[in-house]
């Protein structure tokens, strides 16, 4: 894979995973007893691992949750994946001289 294609990959994911974050905090202000506007401001700098823990007490408190555990398992899954491609990726390639051709760069890709 080149490294636009690469580019192009990751930013796609990273808009994808943004819009689920963003669902997700707008999801527990709903939820949350409390004015919406407010709750919204209280969540918005949280980041999205802390607000699917809080969502998920939350949701589970009445003992009819409206996810699944498997749902929480795979947000917090894709959380994973969403910060190793934010904050590890290129970064496990990218100073090495010759990165296109290394192993860290192809693990990166596939």
């Amino acid at each position: 894979m080149n490294l636009d294609e690469f580019h192009n990959i990751i930013g796609k994911t990273i808009m994808h995973c943004q819009i689920i974050e963003h669902d997700i905090k707008r999801i527990y202000a709903s939820m949350l007893k409390g004015d919406y506007y407010d709750n919204l401001i209280k969540v918005e700098k949280w980041s999205l691992g802390q607000t699917i823990k809080k969502l998920k007490e939350l949701d589970f408190s009445d003992k009819k949750p409206y996810l699944s555990a498997s749902d929480y398992n795979f947000l917090m899954q894709m959380t994973e994946k969403r910060n190793h491609w934010c904050h590890e990726a290129y970064q496990n390639f990218i100073y090495n001289k010759e990165f296109l051709n290394s192993k860290e760069y192809l693990d990166e890709c596939y």
